[in-house]
Formats: structure tokens, C-alpha cells, sequence
């Protein structure tokens, strides 16, 4: 890598852009929400102290990324928004918005890669902060990673979404994640400066996870997450959603896997159907296939039982996923941990009142407005989802608490906290310092 010799006078912040540069096909699942809305505020707020790079695998360094990907993929996206009459204010950096820049985004960074191997590397001087918001542990070779920073005296910034692959290795398909994920760790335990989390659960978790591993070599810092509410409904219901009646469904948003708890779902709906709930709204489940999910997605399409009163929204846009949010009577998630737990705070967002998990960060998000149970409690499941479905007066309640009392956290505001904790770090240490200091000088 270049390296320029001497303090600077204004560090650079190189932006780690590999999971987007990797992404295929699709809509942006979760974490790459996260990381297209802090990458979008962070480079917006900072452009001329700003730089991307991503990881050549084939080549096995890192290459600098034109920074042009992002202004045309914005552009673009604003451009489709207006045409389609639903731009509000682009920047506000609504999720929706990011939602949009983030499809314009990839198809610049997918022809980016096709010619990287001319790319050259990021021009770094020690001092500079590396932020990596995304897959780190999975799209980074992490020996390059370290070495790179050490080398070059490059202060380390990395966030954390949660620790599920090393506290819960059996919900995983690939036997190899939980090793690889357990290095990842390694890494920001021992080298990085600063470690995000983006919740105090995930906090707590990796200090704990740390502790006996000799504790962190950097500061461990919470940022709370963007909310805003995902879009504005579309005026027609969507064909793809046809047949469903608004307020006559229950709404279970999130990827279709073991740690999401949706047997505890197809299991109560059984259990409603069985007992001749009357008026028992459908049960959509919105989202894409995941991990072990097989099993239950064969029982949903085969029970005749519940057969037409679950119905799977396979990775729903984003005005459907909009629709759905807006003319449900309620939201699920019984997930069994989670680092934060975004679609509560969607539900609240569209004021819908939302009963969810007790376990992990979920409480944080549900900022007391959402009901928080145990996920492996299937009668006090039971008993509220009943309640909700049979009591209009008692659904009202809790929905006007949501109006008075929800308070959104925009990605604007994610964006400028980010960017005060990578300040903090690089004001942190002498770049020299700093330097001599990673090379064990």
C-alpha cells in the first residue's frame, strides 16, 4: 500500500465498500440497509476527507474504489423517484431513499469489480481511519486486513451488528462461520480502536466475550440506528399482495430463518385454527429464504390446516413491504436474539403496535411502546395474540401510546454520531504515535 510519511493535518476516513461490491441480486436485507445508510450520510457529510476501498480477493489486497459509484447511484435513484412522483426529501436520508441509492449503487460497483484488477490502492497516511460497516469477517481476508493497518498506521473503526454466529453456532448451515466469525472477534479485540455496536446488548456481549481473552485493545462505543419510517404506502395494493384484506392480517417481517423463531408462529396459528379463532386475520411472513429453513417453509405449504391462513411474501419491495406495514393489524417478531431488531422499530414507525421477544437488544428498539415477551413462551404468545385479535379497544390503546410517545431516530442523525466517534478516535493519538504504537515499535 502507499504510504505517505508524517502527521496529517485533517485524516482521511477510507470507507470499507467490499460487501457492497459483492452483493448480486436481491433487495438490501438488513445489514446492507445499515451499512448503504452510514456509508450514504458518512461520505455525503464528508466528501473531500473521504475515501472508499474494497477487498481484492484475486489479488489479495486492498484497491480504492471511485467514489463516483455513490454520487451516480444516488442520482440515479433520485431521478426514478421523481419520476414516480414519490421523492419527499432526499436529504433526509430516509431508509427508502438509501433503499433506492443502494440498487442504483450496485450495478456501479458490480462493473467496478469486472476491471478492479487495474485498481490501484487506497492512498492512505498513517493516521487515517478505516471504517468497515459491513460482512467484515466474511467478505475480508483478516490477516491482510490487520496487516494493512499495522503497516501503515491506519486507526481501525469497525461495527459490530451482534455475536449469534459464536453464541449460537447450531443455527447455522455452514460449520465454518463460527471459526471464522470467532477470528473477526480476534481482530477487533486485539486491534481495533474503536468497535461500534449497535446496541447495548451487543455491547455487553462482546465485553463479555472479550473479558477472558484479555479484555480490548480500543473503546467499545454504542450507536443507535436509523428508523425512519422504510416508505410512504403506495396508493394501490400491489398485485404481488392481492387477496389480502388491510387490517385483516398480522404481519411477521424479517429472513426466513431458525434464529427468527417463525415455528413459534406457524405453530400458534395452528393452535388458533384448531381452536376456531373467529376472524382469524392471515399471518404474512414477509422475507426471503435463510439458514434451515426448509423444514418449515414444507410444513407452511403442506398443512391443510393452516393452508390459507399463512401466507409467505418471498423478499417483498419496498412498496410492498410499505403496504404491508401500513394496512396490517398488528406485527410480530418472536426472534430469539438479535443484535438490534429493526422491523420493531419499522412497526413503530407506522404506528402498529408490535409484540416481540424480551431477549437481547429487542427491548432497547421497542422503547417501551412494543409488548415484550419470552420467545419460547408459547401460551403468553397465545393469550396476546388473542387479545389484540378480538379487542379493538385494547389494539387502540396501544396504537395512540405509539402515536403520542415514538420517537424515529433518522440515519441523518446515525450518520453525524458515527462520524463524531471516528473523529474522536483520530484525534485520539499523535498519527506517529499511533503508528510506532501498531507496528510495536
Amino acid at each position: 500500500m502507499d504510504r505517505i510519511e508524517g502527521p496529517p493535518s485533517n485524516p482521511r476516513v477510507w470507507i470499507d465498500a467490499t460487501t457492497l461490491q459483492r452483493v448480486r441480486e436481491g433487495n438490501p436485507v438488513g445489514l446492507m440497509r445499515v451499512e448503504g445508510g452510514l456509508i450514504a450520510n458518512c461520505f455525503a457529510r464528508r466528501p473531500d476527507r473521504s475515501g472508499l476501498f474494497a477487498y481484492d480477493r484475486r489479488a489479495g489486497r486492498m484497491v480504492a474504489v471511485d467514489p463516483a459509484v455513490l454520487s451516480a447511484g444516488a442520482g440515479s435513484a433520485a431521478r426514478r423517484l421523481r419520476r414516480s412522483g414519490r421523492l419527499r426529501d432526499l436529504g433526509r436520508r430516509t431508509e427508502r431513499a438509501i433503499r433506492q441509492m443502494l440498487r442504483a449503487v450496485i450495478g456501479d460497483m458490480l462493473r467496478w469489480a469486472r476491471s478492479r484488477a487495474a485498481a490501484p490502492p487506497p492512498h492512505t497516511t498513517p493516521g487515517d481511519v478505516v471504517l468497515c460497516l459491513g460482512e467484515t469477517w466474511a467478505v475480508h481476508d483478516l490477516d491482510v486486513l490487520r496487516a494493512w493497518t499495522r503497516r501503515d498506521g491506519l486507526r481501525l473503526v469497525v461495527l459490530l451488528y451482534d455475536l449469534t454466529p459464536v453464541l449460537f453456532p447450531h443455527w447455522f448451515a455452514d460449520r465454518s462461520l463460527p471459526g471464522r466469525f470467532e477470528r473477526y472477534l480476534e481482530l477487533l479485540r486485539s486491534d481495533a480502536d474503536l468497535v461500534v455496536c449497535i446496541s447495548e446488548a451487543t455491547r455487553r456481549d462482546f465485553i463479555a466475550w472479550s473479558g477472558p481473552r484479555g479484555g480490548t485493545r480500543g473503546a467499545v462505543a454504542t450507536l443507535r440506528l436509523g428508523d425512519d419510517k422504510p416508505a410512504a404506502p403506495p396508493a394501490a395494493q400491489p398485485a404481488e399482495l392481492a387477496g389480502l384484506v388491510p387490517g385483516r392480517f398480522v404481519l411477521a417481517v424479517s429472513t426466513i430463518q431458525v434464529r427468527k423463531n417463525y415455528d413459534l408462529l406457524y405453530a400458534l396459528w395452528r393452535r388458533l385454527r384448531e381452536r376456531g379463532i373467529p376472524d382469524l386475520p392471515v399471518l404474512v411472513i414477509a422475507g426471503r429464504r435463510g439458514w434451515l429453513a426448509s423444514d418449515l417453509l414444507t410444513l407452511i405449504e403442506n398443512d391443510k390446516l393452516t393452508e390459507g391462513h399463512i401466507r409467505i411474501c418471498n423478499d417483498p419491495d419496498d412498496a410492498a413491504l410499505a403496504w404491508l406495514y401500513a394496512n396490517c393489524r398488528f406485527t410480530l417478531y418472536p426472534s430469539l436474539y438479535e443484535g438490534w431488531g429493526l422491523p420493531i422499530a419499522e412497526s413503530l414507525a407506522y404506528g402498529k403496535a408490535c409484540i416481540a421477544s424480551e431477549t437481547s437488544s429487542m427491548p432497547e428498539v421497542g422503547q417501551g411502546l412494543a409488548l415484550h415477551l419470552d420467545p419460547l413462551d408459547f401460551m403468553a404468545w397465545q393469550r396476546e395474540i388473542e387479545l389484540l385479535i378480538a379487542d379493538d379497544a385494547r389494539l387502540a390503546e396501544r396504537e395512540a401510546r405509539i402515536r403520542a410517545e415514538f420517537r424515529p431516530h433518522s440515519w441523518a442523525a446515525s450518520g453525524t454520531e458515527l462520524l463524531a466517534l471516528v473523529d474522536a478516535v483520530a484525534a485520539s493519538l499523535p498519527a506517529g504515535a499511533h503508528a510506532g504504537a501498531r507496528r510495536g515499535e
